[in-house]
């Protein structure tokens, strides 16, 4: 599904699609775009109906997990480089049970065959309106 916004304020019809679509199961969604496209404000429209409204860039932390139902795990990797092995490790472990995983600046792909893996891709052009496309990967 491809959706054109005008302004960051008009991300809630993507975050409302993607809920509805796909968050009545755990779910494993990669968010990529530029620096300032709204990776990040999406990620937080997301989450905010499980009252999860302080979601914050990762940048920093590389991870951030905020407990509830259901977990949700945002990771950032903008100043480090992706590997199966931290997931393995740092992410896998964690997620038992209905999650929402969030991770910014990696290649979409299927990390787990049983559980549903979207791209979202977010293009901004020169006026600064978005073009976002959402994927389902398998």
């Amino acid at each position: 599904m491809k959706f054109f916004v005008q302004n960051l304020s008009e991300l809630v019809l993507v975050a409302n699609y993607i809920k509805t679509q796909y968050f009545n199961e755990s779910v494993h969604i990669f968010i990529n775009g530029i620096i300032g496209a709204g990776k990040t404000s999406l990620a937080s429209l997301l989450v905010d109906n499980f009252n999860h409204v302080d979601l914050t860039s990762s940048s920093y932390s590389l991870i951030n997990i905020y407990d509830g139902s259901p977990l949700i795990v945002h990771c950032d990797f903008y100043r480090t480089q992706w590997s199966h092995e931290f997931y393995d490790i740092e992410i896998q472990p964690i997620i038992n049970g209905h999650h929402l995983l969030f991770f910014e600046w990696v290649t979409p792909h299927v990390l787990e065959n049983s559980i549903r893996a979207l791209s979202v891709e977010i293009d901004v052009n020169s006026s600064g309106t978005r073009s976002i496309e959402v994927l389902s990967l398998n």
